[in-house]
């Protein structure tokens, strides 16, 4: 399987055992608090005049649409 960090090197096998396997319960876990930072982020970029007041709204109405679905259990990655 090709990846990124492959080096081939014996550390490559050491770092596909760390981060494969559970990566989706710990996305899982993750998740609300990406929706958090994203939340944050698009704030900023509107205040400096990247994103227009509608875009904000826009993009604010679908990270609340993906946050009530990890927090009902219908998330899916």
């Amino acid at each position: 399987m090709a990846t990124l960090w492959n080096k081939g090197t014996a550390a490559t096998e050491k770092v596909e055992n760390f981060t494969v396997g559970n990566d989706r319960i710990l996305d899982l876990r993750l998740a609300p608090y990406d929706v958090q930072g994203s939340k944050a982020h698009i704030t900023m970029l509107e205040r400096i005049g990247l994103l227009s007041a509608d875009e904000l709204k826009t993009l604010l109405g679908g990270l609340d649409e993906i946050a009530a679905s990890i927090e009902n259990g219908t998330f899916v990655l």
